[in-house]
């Protein structure tokens, strides 16, 4: 019974840790409304995302997904 417990425990715990950075991404998008998303900051977001920046690729694959402004 505590074996199974403690898998649950770990089970639940990487459920929780693997949804944090979708959600933290999307609370960012969510707070600037679409109206605050800039032409001139979708533009540098897209000029960082073809340069490599990791941040700025994983933010506009979030925004697809979302159908934010892209």
């Amino acid at each position: 019974m505590n074996v199974a417990r403690q898998a649950l425990i770990i089970l639940l715990t990487q459920l929780l840790l693997s949804m944090f950075p979708v959600s933290h991404v999307v609370g960012i998008i969510s707070h600037r409304n679409e109206e605050n998303i800039s032409g001139n900051h979708l533009a540098e977001l897209r000029k960082k995302a073809e340069r490599g920046n990791a941040d700025s690729q994983y933010d506009l694959g979030i925004m697809y997904v979302l159908g934010k402004k892209v």
